[in-house]
């Protein structure tokens, strides 16, 4: 009786523990150190995140501020995986690092915690990168 017990308490507090690390709500990550590619992580529940996309083409002539999308998340105690349902892909961050890692396991972008609004940032960075492409141009 002592064995089940023991066995019910545990179970409690490793499904106690486990249900409040996995609910990122509130969250934002910012993965911002790369000149093509910037992506932000803004966590809306328990199973949904809000997926911002910065592509920069200046070759193009084009900017994309926001791409953005609602994804599906999990956890575990080690990482954070988004699964993009169009593209079939998953994006794992390690939840200690802060660090998107590829599919081969080597570090693509780090990330970090965000407390500003990512969409107005976002937007921000486009008018940047706008207004110093046109500074530059000649005619």
């Amino acid at each position: 009786m002592k064995k089940l017990l023991l066995i019910l308490i545990c179970l409690f507090v490793s499904f106690e523990v486990r249900s409040k690390s996995d609910d990122l709500s509130g969250k934002k990550l910012l993965c911002d150190q790369d000149n093509f590619l910037s992506q932000g992580f803004e966590f809306v529940s328990s199973t949904i995140v809000k997926v911002y996309s910065f592509v920069n083409e200046p070759l193009l002539g084009e900017f994309k501020p926001h791409n953005e999308e609602i994804e599906n998340y999990s956890t575990t105690l080690t990482e954070i995986k988004i699964t993009d349902s169009y593209l079939k892909k998953e994006t794992m961050i390690n939840r200690q690092s802060l660090n998107i890692i590829e599919d081969d396991g080597k570090t693509e972008r780090s990330c970090i915690l965000f407390k500003k609004d990512l969409k107005e940032y976002f937007f921000q960075k486009k008018k940047d990168l706008t207004n110093s492409y046109i500074k530059k141009q000649k005619i």
